[in-house]
């Protein structure tokens, strides 16, 4: 039987197998203690702070596909980010250098994203660009 959990990860959310992300719901809640990753065997997570192993996601990746959740994005120290601002046209290229808290609310609310692309359909979507 082909598997095709693979194929999912990468080409829907730009994952690789036994990649660990974070979700976060429509509303910008962030489940910030529960980790995630595509395996061949499907969707898993684990929460850390109850140490217990890791089991498959029920619901989640129904979720992920009809968007009530979304993959959270967080640069990488050294990365290249976009940052959302609501005057402003463009979005603004950033280095991302350090993760002081003030760029974990920024990241929790959406206003960094990975691509110019992506920062722009963001800024139309929340009704900053027409």
């Amino acid at each position: 039987m082909k598997n095709y959990m693979e194929k999912l990860a990468k080409d829907f959310f730009g994952k690789d197998l036994n990649e660990f992300f974070q979700i976060r719901d429509k509303d910008f809640v962030s489940m910030k203690n529960i980790w995630y990753k595509f395996t061949k065997e499907g969707l898993i997570y684990k929460n850390i702070t109850n140490r217990k192993g890791w089991a498959i996601s029920e619901n989640t990746l129904s979720r992920l596909l009809t968007g009530e959740y979304e993959i959270r994005y967080v640069p990488k120290k050294g990365e290249t980010y976009f940052l959302l601002k609501p005057l402003e046209k463009e979005p603004i290229e950033i280095f991302f250098h350090d993760e002081r808290w003030q760029n974990e609310i920024l990241i929790d609310r959406g206003l960094v994203q990975p691509t110019k692309e992506k920062a722009l359909l963001k800024m139309r979507e929340i009704g900053w660009l027409i």
